[in-house]
C-alpha cells in the first residue's frame, strides 16, 4: 500500500483481481529472493517496518532494521515465519536499511549476502 491513499484508487476492488493472495500479510516485505534447499522453497525478503519518516527521494523513510526467512512446502502450502533471521545491531558497521537479501549453499554450508546501508551512508555487501 502507498504511504498516502489515493482518492481514485479502490485498493480493495483491486485486489480481487490478483492472481493469488500475498505469500505474507502480517509484515511488510519487499525484494524477496526464493530458493529451494532440500526440496523446500524459502523466500528471503526485506522487511519494512513504519517508521513515521516523511516520504523522500533518498528512500530515508525505508525503516529495513532485520531479515525474517519464510518457507513452504510448495507454491500452494501454508507459509511459515521462521522470525528474525539477522537483526542490525548483529552487524556492528551496518548502520540503517537492510536492503535486498538473497541466499546460497555450498560445500554444506549456507551464505545469506544483504547490502545495508553502513555508517557514513555507503552501502556494503556482507556475507556472514
Amino acid at each position: 500500500m502507498p504511504e498516502d491513499p489515493i482518492p481514485h484508487i479502490d485498493f480493495d476492488q483491486l485486489g480481487q483481481f490478483a492472481l493469488s493472495a500475498p505469500l505474507v500479510g502480517h509484515l511488510y516485505t519487499a525484494d524477496p529472493s526464493a530458493h529451494v534447499f532440500e526440496g523446500r522453497i524459502y523466500i528471503y525478503p526485506s522487511h519494512d517496518i513504519e517508521a513515521g519518516i516523511p516520504f523522500d527521494d533518498l528512500g530515508s523513510h525505508f525503516a529495513m532494521e532485520d531479515y525474517h526467512v519464510f518457507s513452504m512446502d510448495g507454491p500452494s502450502g501454508p507459509v511459515i515465519d521462521h522470525g528474525v533471521a539477522l537483526h542490525i545491531k548483529d552487524v556492528p558497521w551496518a548502520e540503517k536499511q537492510m536492503w535486498a537479501p538473497d541466499a546460497a549453499y555450498k560445500n554444506g554450508k549456507y551464505y545469506l549476502f544483504f547490502p545495508p546501508n553502513g555508517r557514513m551512508g555507503s552501502f556494503k555487501l556482507a556475507l556472514p
